[in-house]
């Protein structure tokens, strides 16, 4: 009887220590994902051409973009952003189409800008205090976020754009700021353009040339 329970005993260790090693495995095989330096590069350029928001895909259909002069990547502008985009009905948006009725927004305007605040509460302790300063065609010219834990700072991310003439984005600055004021994290965006060509540049991670392919000269 003793021999049988200590045979039990030792078949159930086998099983436990084979089921905790399957998952071990498991988890070494699944891993945390990090992204190639060219999908760092094309999530860049996303971010690029969303806060470019006159850009107009009408005469266009492809972009192409481009590491080192080799193309690594190819996407039908129908489907680059989330939901297609009415490109007319952007060009008429000014600062009163970003409005919100909401209480949790409150706002100041000035001759050449206006800022909407908010806060967000969560759990723990954490809340989020949101500020957008948009200029008078509802551009964002800088974005930030301050992360509290019982009321004390702990962090500040900041996005801060500049635009040319024609409205177009030619720096993009981004900062996360610890508290004490320390910078952990960012980078230093910059943006060319020369007709359908566009030449990105990360301080961080280099650059990527982004072609757009006219329809009618595929």
């Amino acid at each position: 009887m003793k021999y049988k329970k200590l045979v039990l005993k030792n078949t159930c260790i086998i099983a436990v220590c084979c089921v905790f090693l399957s998952l071990e495995g498991k988890s070494q095989d699944t891993g945390i994902y990090k992204p190639s330096e060219n999908e760092k590069l094309s999530t860049i350029a996303y971010d690029v051409f969303k806060t470019n928001k006159f850009l107009n895909f009408k005469d266009v259909d492809t972009l192409k973009e481009y590491v080192s002069g080799i193309a690594f990547k190819s996407t039908g502008l129908d489907t680059f952003f989330d939901r297609k985009k009415d490109w007319e009905k952007i060009s008429d948006e000014d600062t009163s189409s970003y409005r919100s009725n909401a209480e949790k927004y409150s706002y100041q305007y000035t001759d050449s800008s206006m800022t909407e605040e908010y806060s967000k509460y969560g759990s723990y302790g954490v809340h989020r205090e949101f500020k957008t300063v948009y200029n008078p065609k509802g551009f964002i010219i800088y974005l930030e976020e301050q992360v509290f834990l019982n009321d004390n700072l702990t962090e500040t991310r900041s996005t801060r754009n500049t635009f040319d003439q024609d409205y177009r984005v030619i720096k993009i600055i981004k900062s996360i700021r610890k508290r004490g004021g320390k910078d952990i994290s960012g980078d230093i965006i910059t943006v060319s353009y020369n007709g359908n060509s566009v030449l990105i540049k990360s301080q961080k991670n280099g650059a990527v040339q982004c072609m757009f392919i006219n329809k009618r000269n595929r």
